[in-house]
């Protein structure tokens, strides 16, 4: 699995650091299709259909009458928006081109429509809001899953030293489990570029680190003792070292005299003389350790 899938990233040049944020959710930028459509939708119902809308005249080589074709076409639209009323949607993403009869008639039943969606962020959608991809008309009758999320949303953002804004779609409230996306602002175009590459590298850095513990943890593997690793020589030595010196220090202290631990009753006076080296708490519960009570 491709952590990279589940996380996406979004620049928006301008802004200040702070207006950096995690989306539970997923953005893109995309613009709805009518001004009047409804841009802030809570607990949307969406439908996500990857063929057109419009009416194909098939029939090239005739010289026929422009009125019943017309005719034929609002028609066809005409059904063709009734099923789609019939799923109940307020929110319809299109991956192709819609008609302009098409647009009215769904702007007078009150659903939201957004055109020319890549398939990419078609996908993206479908994956975060649970709902299913329609590939034909005909897959309308058979009433396919819905997305949804907590709320659709429109946001536009200033550009970094330009007049131009930038809208951008908010699919915000999805579960946790199935991504995010990562909101970049504060600088340039180029620094966020850069910004991004880091973070796609320090995630799939985070994600190898986490499958690597749960398989230590599902094998009940222990980290190597040091003691007895090869494999830090220079820690080894270091502590190799530290012994030394303190070996050095309780000779010049006058701690190092052999004294007999067999008889209990010189315990006391072995307590007393480790007392005055800086290893003298460690050193009488050794010797207390191996005198035979």
């Amino acid at each position: 699995m491709d952590i990279r899938q589940f996380v996406h990233i979004k620049k928006i040049p301008g802004g200040k650091k702070f207006d950096s944020a995690v989306v539970n959710g997923f953005v893109c930028t995309k613009n709805i299709a009518h001004k009047k459509m409804n841009s802030y939708i809570k607990n949307p119902k969406i439908l996500l259909l990857k063929c057109s809308i419009e009416y194909l005249y098939r029939e090239e080589t005739k010289f026929t009458c422009i009125d019943p074709i017309v005719l034929q076409e609002r028609e066809f639209l005409k059904n063709y928006v009734q099923r789609i009323v019939d799923v109940r949607p307020n929110l319809v993403l299109v991956e192709k081109t819609v008609s302009r009869i098409a647009q009215d008639m769904l702007l007078e039943h009150g659903i939201t429509l957004v055109i020319n969606v890549k398939p990419q962020v078609l996908d993206r959608v479908s994956r975060m809001t649970q709902g299913d991809l329609v590939m034909s008309m005909d897959q309308l009758l058979t009433k396919p899953r819905l997305g949804t999320c907590h709320k659709f949303c429109l946001h536009s953002f200033q550009l970094a030293n330009t007049d131009e804004t930038k809208t951008l779609m908010f699919f915000e409230g999805c579960p946790a489990h199935l991504g995010c996306t990562i909101k970049l602002r504060g600088a340039s175009e180029y620094e966020l570029a850069r910004v991004k590459e880091i973070i796609v590298m320090m995630i799939c850095v985070a994600y190898h680190s986490q499958l690597e513990i749960s398989f230590l943890m599902d094998e009940f593997a222990m980290p190597p003792s040091l003691a007895k690793s090869s494999s830090f020589p220079c820690l080894l030595e270091s502590a190799t070292g530290e012994e030394e010196e303190e070996e050095e220090e309780d000779k010049e202290e006058g701690d190092g005299a052999k004294m007999d631990t067999s008889n209990p009753f010189q315990t006391d006076e072995i307590v007393r003389q480790a007392s005055l080296s800086k290893k003298g708490l460690q050193k009488t519960r050794q010797l207390l350790s191996l005198s035979p009570l």
